[in-house]
């Protein structure tokens, strides 16, 4: 048998469009349509054999609107337990429910915009010390994945951080806490890489969440890899100390040979000097019987 409406509120007559006279003994298909009816009746038959109340979304189209409803059966049993009367109530969830729908879009776009920068994105909760969130090339950068990083919890800084950058790490968090909102903080430092490696990253970071008393709970960081800049650093800093150190051992070189040829010079002009004495002595020596 087809099921018939026995009555209705007037916020349903008025969410319908229809008169109360329009709505009494009238069936599904003539309230709401075949389209509307064909997914009513099976939600109507499954409340009636199961003997108890049910929920669930539905879509409706009513007076040209789509319209979204939480909507909830109530089987009423007569003395014999027979469902004789379904009463149904059901609560209009359509702005609720376009909200979700523009929250998912936003958080899709933004989703898309995250996991298209070439940088890892994170936030990390300085209270708890651990990251709840950071993009996908965090797996391309450092080779982690997601999941990995919030397993780890507050175990992750101490776990990926070069031991020589620890200190700076947490100086940092001291300058965060004290920073005001829209403040850039820069740091370099250098992470584990999966394959054991450790990668230079260029860290920007800014306060992203506040707790009540006005103290900063998150901060959100974009971090760049720049290992291979400061490599090229390192091999010049290298080079320039090498250049240093062989400029120094020239100059000492070159003093040396100035020092050997300033005794070389002294020792010639001391031999002219004792030719020059001794050629009168020898003279004089060799007439000395004669005289």
């Amino acid at each position: 048998d087809e099921i018939r409406s026995e009555g209705i509120n007037s916020f349903g007559m008025k969410l319908i469009g229809l008169s109360e006279c329009e709505i009494i003994g009238k069936t599904v298909k003539e309230i709401f349509g075949i389209e509307a009816a064909a997914n009513i009746y099976p939600r109507c038959k499954i409340c009636i054999e199961m003997g108890r109340a049910i929920s669930y979304e539905e879509n409706l189209i009513l007076q040209d609107r789509e319209m979204c409803f939480l909507t909830t059966l109530n089987p009423i049993k007569d003395i014999q337990g027979k469902v004789y009367r379904l009463i149904g109530t059901t609560l209009n969830i359509t702005q609720r429910k376009q909200a979700e729908q523009e929250l998912k879009a936003s958080q899709h776009f933004i989703q898309r915009i995250t996991d298209s920068t070439p940088n890892i994105l994170y936030i990390y909760d300085i209270e708890k010390q651990r990251n709840i969130y950071v993009n996908k090339q965090i797996a391309t950068i450092i080779g982690y994945s997601n999941k990995e990083i919030q397993a780890w919890g507050d175990t992750l800084l101490p776990k990926i951080i070069h031991p020589e950058d620890w200190e700076k790490i947490i100086y940092q968090q001291q300058k965060i806490l004290a920073a005001a909102d829209g403040d850039i903080l820069e740091i370099e430092y250098r992470v584990k890489h999966s394959n054991g490696e450790y990668r230079w990253l260029y860290d920007r970071q800014t306060v992203f969440d506040r707790k009540e008393d006005g103290t900063v709970k998150e901060y959100l960081g974009v971090a760049a890899d720049i290992t291979k800049r400061k490599l090229a650093e390192i091999y010049v800093q290298e080079k320039a100390v090498e250049l240093e150190n062989t400029l120094r051992k020239l100059q000492l070189t070159q003093a040396q040979l100035i020092q050997t040829e300033k005794m070389s010079s002294l020792g010639q002009m001391v031999a002219g000097v004792a030719h020059e004495i001794n050629s009168p002595a020898n003279l004089v020596h060799a007439n000395l019987s004669f005289i």
